[in-house]
């Protein structure tokens, strides 16, 4: 599955987005940054993960409502 553009190009799965925005693997996130990677999900082409982003911020805070 797509999640947007990183550093290197078209990221693909959890594990890679995971990595390249934060660091380290999705298990050691946060709610709050898990959340910003399900978020994209729905549109990996419009959201931005790697920089700051008002619609994807506002995706995040609805999902962690849920």
């Amino acid at each position: 599955m797509g999640m947007g553009r990183g550093p290197d190009g078209w990221m693909v799965g959890f594990f890679e987005a995971s990595n390249d925005v934060y660091n380290r693997p999705p298990i050691e996130l946060t709610d709050g940054e898990f959340h910003r990677l399900v978020a994209v999900l729905i549109a990996p082409g419009d959201y931005r993960l790697h920089e700051e982003d008002k619609a994807l911020e506002e995706r995040v805070s609805r999902i962690g409502r849920l």
